[in-house]
């Protein structure tokens, strides 16, 4: 069962044609559903959505493994039906089944939104005179860390503000779930580097950019196909079909073991075009 985090998902990128051909039955649906039973992939907003339903006792007996694709840590929502209590406190005490657990993020989350049209929404400012400034009001004693940390890997003053809240929403959201579900479950963690032959490369490993090579459909993108693409397409549906089936993917370690993850690059996809 695939959850659409946002717009339509019966768009031609998650047709699911060539996940059948490989034994999967998937079926795209909107996340504001109820309880029924299903092994869930879910992305984005549906990554929250598929981890309240983890800690909840109503429904996480209604499946048995778990995909969280580019989510965040649970949001203060307690409505005294489906959460009696905040949902961090059922995730630190470790209040949820074991059972396999996937967790992810792109490298580049926030690339769509790269977009001057947002940049007073997002309280970033293309003034370097006040960069220290806007850092420090939204980010505190870490801003000046943070600006450090990033600022070699960062395009411009702009993009770094956009690379912090990547860092803050999406890829340090990913670690703590890692950290946290795996003290009871085994986790598998990734990061999707590789970038897609979209957009000229401009928006790099942007948020959703895993899913056509997932489902197979990167021949709905109206892109040039590349040998690289399709062998993008091969490795991660081994990994990920690997997964639904069984739980398990050969080869890729465990985070709760090892601390590591698998990191997806153009150099090891070339690599494997090569071999």
């Amino acid at each position: 069962m695939y959850l659409k985090g946002e717009g339509s998902g019966t768009v031609p990128i998650y047709t699911m044609a060539h996940i059948a051909e490989q034994g999967i039955v998937a079926v795209t649906i909107t996340y504001r559903i109820g309880n029924f039973g299903y092994m869930p992939v879910f992305e984005s907003g549906c990554a929250v959505a598929a981890l309240y339903h983890y800690l909840n006792p109503l429904s996480n007996n209604l499946f048995h493994k778990l995909m969280l694709c580019a989510g965040n840590v649970p949001n203060d929502i307690i409505d005294g039906k489906f959460f009696t209590e905040h949902p961090m406190n059922l995730l630190e005490r470790g209040s949820f089944p074991c059972m396999p657990v996937l967790i992810g993020s792109n490298k580049d989350e926030f690339s769509m939104i790269e977009l001057p049209m947002y940049y007073k929404a997002l309280g970033i400012t293309k003034n370097k005179e006040h960069l220290k400034e806007f850092l420090l009001k939204k980010y505190g004693e870490f801003a000046d860390s943070l600006e450090s940390e990033l600022k070699p890997e960062a395009n411009g003053i702009v993009d770094l503000q956009i690379q912090i809240m990547e860092l803050l929403v999406f890829h340090s959201s990913a670690l703590f779930l890692m950290e946290k579900i795996g003290e009871k479950s085994p986790v598998y963690g990734y990061r999707m580097n590789y970038i897609p032959n979209l957009y000229n490369g401009l928006r790099g490993s942007y948020h959703g950019a895993e899913l056509a090579f997932f489902f197979g459909t990167i021949d709905n993108m109206n892109i040039h196909i590349t040998d690289e693409n399709k062998a993008a397409v091969i490795a991660i549906q081994k990994d990920w079909i690997q997964f639904i089936k069984f739980g398990k993917i050969e080869g890729r370690p465990l985070f709760n073991k090892t601390g590591k993850i698998t990191e997806r690059h153009c150099e090891k996809i070339i690599q494997l075009i090569k071999n």
